[in-house]
């Protein structure tokens, strides 16, 4: 009878321990990879899924996770990227708003500068017409002085 209690504890036991092993295993082996993916930021990096029971709901689940943030990450990726190519052109477009609007000020200033030479012109042509018209007026005054004279 102690024999046979000796083998059912030794039987018990390598049981357990298979049972143990069954379970350190697969739970093992997703910490390394958990490791693996937080000290070198890949998140391309899967679990390894083995049999059906809940480590490998829990890998197959944590690979799940890990595919929706790395899509996540993938299309954060592209927004900045397009961002950043949006930013780029808007400065470009700026700079050229800019140039533009400096050209047109200078332009503006060369227009007033004519306006004022043309307005400085033309005041001074209105006073030499209007001394000719006082000196053919005067000259008309003579000449009829002049013929009543004679």
């Amino acid at each position: 009878m102690k024999l046979l209690v000796s083998v059912l504890i030794i039987l018990l036991l390598v049981i357990g321990y298979f049972i143990y092993r069954s379970i350190q295993n697969p739970l093992m082996a997703l910490r390394d990879t958990i490791s693996q993916i937080a000290s070198n930021a890949d998140l391309t990096i899967r679990a390894n899924v083995l049999g059906n029971d809940e480590i490998a709901d829990t890998a197959r689940n944590f690979n799940h996770m890990l595919s929706r943030i790395h899509t996540l990450v993938t299309d954060v990726t592209g927004a900045t990227l397009t961002l950043s190519s949006a930013a780029e052109e808007m400065n470009s477009i700026s700079e050229q708003v800019a140039t533009t609007a400096t050209e047109q000020e200078q332009q503006s200033a060369m227009i007033a500068t004519a306006i004022t030479q043309m307005s400085s012109a033309i005041e001074q042509v209105a006073q030499n017409a209007l001394a000719t018209s006082d000196k053919a007026t005067n000259a008309d005054h003579k000449a009829q002085q002049g013929q009543q004279a004679v």
